[in-house]
């Protein structure tokens, strides 16, 4: 009985390489074709990190588009105008962070019952927003006794979820979610 063995063609037939042959013998062949020598054969997990027909996302924040590796440069021209936009958007969004100073005179500070709430500050850029209470009579089994401070996590105005890839690839993913007041969080 004759086992039957399906044809394949070499890697490099996009080429011009016209090789045919089975599966036992394209490695064999790889070692010596000649296009191949124009072209590295890529494989494994490096293929991700320097296929040039890959498509990668644009580097520029905001910028969605996805293009080949070697066209990179031609859509950063192109598309300068817009990147621009986005860059001075994104700036605009930005808080400048800086040390929030909050001074309570002494005399307020002995009236009973009394209790501050700091305007919402960010604990640094793209960092998180909190406020600070200050119960001047104590609170809980502090009551009474001393000064307690109390910081709260507040809503920002948008939240970033990220997936980080573990493998060597590091093809980590990102979504940003904005708050909408009428239908809550949208992409």
């Amino acid at each position: 009985m004759k086992k039957k063995s399906l044809m394949l063609y070499c890697t490099y037939s996009d080429y011009g390489c016209q090789w045919t042959g089975t599966i036992n013998d394209i490695d064999a062949h790889l070692l010596i074709c000649s296009e191949g020598s124009t072209r590295e054969l890529i494989t494994g997990r490096s293929h991700l990190n320097i296929c040039p027909d890959l498509p990668i996302q644009c580097g520029i924040t905001g910028c969605k588009a996805f293009i080949r590796q070697e066209e990179q440069e031609s859509h950063n021209t192109c598309a300068m105008s817009d990147h621009l936009h986005m860059a001075v958007q994104k700036l605009s969004l930005l808080e400048k962070a800086a040390e929030t100073s909050w001074k309570v005179p002494f005399t307020q500070l002995k009236s009973q019952n009394s209790t501050w709430y700091s305007p919402g500050f960010y604990t640094s850029p793209g960092g998180y927003k909190i406020k600070l209470n200050v119960d001047c009579n104590g609170y809980s089994i502090a009551l009474g006794t001393l000064v307690t401070c109390h910081i709260y996590l507040m809503e920002g105005q948008e939240v970033t979820i990220t997936l980080l890839n573990q493998l060597e690839n590091k093809n980590h993913s990102k979504l940003t979610m904005s708050l909408n007041a009428n239908d809550g969080m949208e992409r």
